[in-house]
């Protein structure tokens, strides 16, 4: 497996591209805050020759969902989510991005959300991604385990020097 790290926006937000040795590939955490943001990500796969499969999310706070609704129509591809993370999305976000100044993330159709919960499974080429449900950054926080690589994607979970 192969991660690579793109820190994004106004919150310093850790985006990641895991991959199989095939090339099949998902975005965690996609905080691409704009267009420059969004074109290193695009041509990283491009030059790389990669296979989006899916978009996994840790959280959905607006920091880590600013490229989200862009990735999934570019590449036609589903967003894993827990279920609790939909309210952030639709009541939480948007008053947390009027209190900073900040713009709303564009949000893609309901319908590409895949909602998962503790112990599914994210299927990305020949990686396995195990779903562990890790409430308290947020209520529906979520960090992906791939077992066989022994790596785990916690994303805000483990906030360093912070919370």
């Amino acid at each position: 497996m192969h991660i690579e790290h793109f820190t994004f926006n106004p919150f310093q937000e850790r985006t990641c591209i895991a991959s199989d040795d095939a090339g099949f590939c998902a975005f965690i955490d996609p905080g691409c805050y704009d267009q420059d943001e969004l074109s290193r990500v695009t041509e990283y796969v491009r030059k790389h020759g990669l296979k989006p499969v899916c978009i996994m999310l840790t959280h959905a706070h607006f920091d880590h969902i600013y490229g989200m609704a862009v990735l999934a129509r570019e590449y036609g591809i589903p967003v894993y989510v827990h279920q609790a993370e939909m309210f952030t999305i639709e009541k939480t976000n948007p008053y947390v991005c009027r209190c900073y100044g900040l713009p709303m993330p564009e949000l893609p159709p309901y319908e590409i959300f895949r909602h998962v919960k503790d112990s599914d499974v994210i299927e990305v080429g020949n990686l396995r991604f195990e779903v562990l449900e890790t409430p308290g950054h947020s209520v529906g926080g979520l960090c992906f385990l791939e077992r066989s690589q022994k790596i785990l994607v916690s994303g805000d979970t483990l906030f360093a020097g912070a919370i």
